[in-house]
């Protein structure tokens, strides 16, 4: 009925601290009261092992493919208390860019002689690109290194693709997007120093939102802090704005492991 990836640290179970999201994993068509329950045995089986509380950082509504509303329910039920959020900004789709300064700058790149190719070649991307933008603006390196994404592009290439944003064989710029059944994920983009005179990020992100997953729900480009101090980056933000993002909040919940769902009323049980 459902499945729960989870480490552990100490006394608290996480679930869990990686890139990706976690908590409980459900079948389709649980009810109120079930999911409750699953929740609940849960939290006795960690208190068996000694362990005292549980963190769940939530799949954001936009990657789930139904309500996930017992499930915020049943954690809130049963005590829960959120320690932390982050803001993603996500543009439902289909979405038609309407943003004057980006309409201009997508036209610009045209104009330029910039092309839009779905390509392969990630390494040029995080040699020459992504690694010395994120190094030299924030003073980190990607989550992923080159032979982990590259890997991972290999074992899922229905779900992670690239795209690049060329001009006369030279590669300007670039994006990688996650593919879910609900969303597309914008995981990484970066452009030359070229690439950002030209304007191909207005050109690259548009076409991302516009043409390129017709079939989605939703165009997710992520949180918006800075990464060594956690505040919000107001200029990514307006950035992401302008291309349709509208803010949707993911909670982190913490739940002491003792705790019971016969102890609470579930209500609107079927």
């Amino acid at each position: 009925m459902a499945i729960f990836p989870a480490e552990q640290e100490g006394n608290t179970v996480y679930s869990h601290r990686g890139l990706t999201y976690a908590g409980w994993i459900l079948v389709k068509g649980l009810k109120e009261q079930e999911i409750g329950e699953i929740i609940s045995e849960t939290l006795a089986y960690y208190s068996d092992e000694n362990l005292t509380q549980v963190e769940v950082r939530m799949v954001p509504d936009f990657f789930a493919r139904g309500s996930q509303d017992y499930l915020h329910a049943g954690l809130l039920n049963l005590g829960a208390r959120k320690i932390a959020s982050v803001t993603h900004h996500c543009t439902p789709l289909p979405y038609k860019v309407s943003d004057r300064g980006k309409r201009w700058g997508k036209r610009q790149a045209e104009r330029n002689g910039l092309e839009m190719t779905r390509s392969v070649d990630l390494r040029t991307f995080w040699g020459k690109i992504l690694v010395p933008n994120l190094m030299d603006r924030h003073r980190v390196s990607p989550t992923h290194s080159l032979v982990e994404i590259e890997k991972l592009q290999q074992r899922c290439p229905s779900h992670i693709h690239f795209f690049a944003v060329m001009k006369n064989r030279e590669m300007l710029g670039g994006a990688v997007v996650f593919e879910t059944d609900t969303t597309a994920h914008l995981q990484y983009i970066a452009a030359s120093s070229l690439g950002k005179s030209l304007r191909c990020l207005d050109m690259l992100v548009s076409w991302l939102i516009e043409a390129a997953f017709p079939d989605k729900a939703y165009f997710n480009m992520g949180v918006s802090h800075i990464p060594a101090t956690g505040d919000i980056n107001q200029g990514l933000v307006q950035w992401k704005e302008s291309f349709g993002g509208k803010p949707v909040e993911a909670a982190t919940y913490r739940l002491l492991t003792n705790t019971h769902a016969t102890e609470f009323l579930f209500e609107n049980t079927y």
